[in-house]
């Protein structure tokens, strides 16, 4: 419509009226608009200004159009123009934005090839966003131990499983390996079944090298430090990285349990695989923290786990514990 040319919609009407009619009169056009004589007359006046009509040479009471090629030549011309103009501020400043990350290059991301390096956890953060609103076929997520890049409070998973939420909705597949560690945190557990309620696949192992984002089979995305997920990310586009990666994110997969066998395993009086390994790490005379170290966990989550085993097994203290685990099945003696 002419609308994008600068012309109010109701003047637009009334020019395609005139060019229609040219000989109507401003009573008629009053009329036949339901407006009152003085606003068409304001509207002509205006539409004479904009180049849309004339005075008749014979009536200077009548409005004459003026052809459309005639008429909004100069205001296509008048369009283009400002539309040249907004271009170029646009690439003074796209040039502008350009010097300054060159002259600030180690702030937020960096670019080169197919590597995108976000450094620090806002621009980790916004990578994990935009993954969330353009993914179109797959997401796969190695979640390893500690948050998630970029999230602001580690103590507070769920902006992260929203995004989670928020990809399965759209319709793209969303495969999770998670610790086996979240089935003895209430939040993280309930975290991931509400997921996994929305169709988010969710299995779980033992220990996991570091977080790892496979989108779409297209690019990889993996934490920058393991320990620390306020470093960032690197964001690799290749396929040689995402064969890599997706390789790495099979083999878990293949091996992991489903979170609805783990999340229930202690409600059938079984044990989880990250169950066994702390049982045989305790009974090699491992420290909390050793085995934390070995579990990819925090001393608190290997604490939380022994008082579990205790309850489950039916104990008060860990030697306690020992000796029920071989009763039990749950540790062979022999090893």
């Amino acid at each position: 419509m002419l609308s994008d040319l600068g012309i109010d919609p109701a003047d637009e009407i009334l020019y395609r009226l005139l060019l229609r009619e040219p000989r109507t009169q401003v009573a008629e056009l009053a009329a036949r608009l339901a407006e009152p004589e003085s606003q068409i007359g304001q509207r002509l006046e205006r539409m004479v200004t904009l180049g849309l009509l004339r005075r008749s040479l014979q009536d200077q009471n009548r409005f004459v159009p003026v052809s459309p090629g005639r008429a909004l030549g100069p205001l296509l011309a008048r369009a283009r123009a400002e539309l040249l103009a907004h271009q170029q501020r646009v690439e003074r400043g796209r040039a502008a934005v350009d010097a300054l990350a060159a002259e600030f290059p180690g702030l937020g991301s960096w670019e080169a090839d197919n590597v995108q390096l976000h450094e620090g956890p806002d621009a980790a953060w916004a990578c994990l966003e935009h993954i969330a609103v353009t993914a179109r076929i797959s997401v796969q997520v190695l979640g390893a131990s500690g948050a998630p890049p970029g999230l602001a409070d580690d103590t507070d998973y769920r902006p992260a499983e929203e995004l989670a939420v928020q990809v399965a909705r759209r319709g793209a597949a969303v495969r999770l390996v998670l610790l086996d560690s979240i089935t003895f945190r209430k939040p993280l557990l309930d975290g991931a079944r509400q997921m996994w309620d929305h169709g988010v696949q969710i299995r779980t192992v033992p220990a996991l090298p570091v977080w790892l984002f496979v989108v779409d089979d297209d690019y990889v995305v993996i934490a920058l430090d393991p320990a620390d997920n306020r470093a960032g990310v690197l964001q690799v586009r290749s396929a040689g990285a995402v064969a890599a990666a997706r390789d790495l994110f099979d083999r878990y997969w293949r091996v992991a349990t489903p979170l609805v066998d783990a999340g229930t395993a202690g409600d059938r009086g079984e044990l989880t695989p990250m169950q066994r390994q702390l049982l045989a790490l305790l009974a090699d005379g491992a420290t909390d923290a050793a085995a934390a170290k070995k579990l990819s966990c925090s001393e608190r989550t290997v604490g939380r786990m022994v008082a579990a085993l205790q309850n489950q097994a039916g104990v008060k203290s860990r030697l306690q514990l020992g000796v029920r685990a071989v009763q039990l099945g749950w540790l062979d003696p022999d090893e």
